[in-house]
């Protein structure tokens, strides 16, 4: 009996370490997340690569790239100005996937972006750019163009 009990604290020891691990991965990834720059810039593509929330800096190619993040079913932020030849990279942080479609033409067509996926696109026209994510239609965001 005694052994059964030690095993018993034994379990409940490492589950309650588990669940404080655990919730500590979650606190710290759903944390708020800053503006932050990003110092790359190019052309339409996707890939893998991180980034953070929306935010803007400057490069040697002249332009500026901002992030939108793709959170909770939003793109955040839902509105962005930029100038001709700036860069916008969105990033998914959710666990599903979303795209980056244009409401009208061609100008934005991402895949599906799996969480942590990025797809940049440099606006070189001016004019506003309304998209949408194929999936869920009601995620609605525009890029203002000047």
């Amino acid at each position: 009996m005694v052994k059964k009990n030690k095993s018993n604290s034994l379990f409940v020891g490492i589950a309650l370490v588990v669940v404080i691990v655990v919730v500590a991965i979650i606190f710290l990834s759903s944390g708020k997340s800053n503006d932050v720059p990003v110092n790359n810039t190019g052309s339409s593509s996707s890939s893998g690569s991180s980034s953070s929330s929306s935010s803007s800096s400057s490069s040697s190619g002249g332009g500026v790239e901002y992030t939108v993040l793709i959170k909770d079913f939003t793109y955040k932020p839902g509105t962005l100005k930029i100038k001709a030849g700036d860069t916008v990279s969105w990033q998914n942080s959710d666990a599903v996937q979303h795209t980056v479609t244009s409401d009208s033409g061609s100008e934005l067509n991402s895949i599906l972006l799996s969480k942590a996926q990025k797809y940049s696109h440099t606006f070189d026209t001016p004019g506003t750019y309304a998209y949408h994510c194929k999936p869920h239609p009601y995620m609605k965001g525009e890029v203002i163009v000047e």
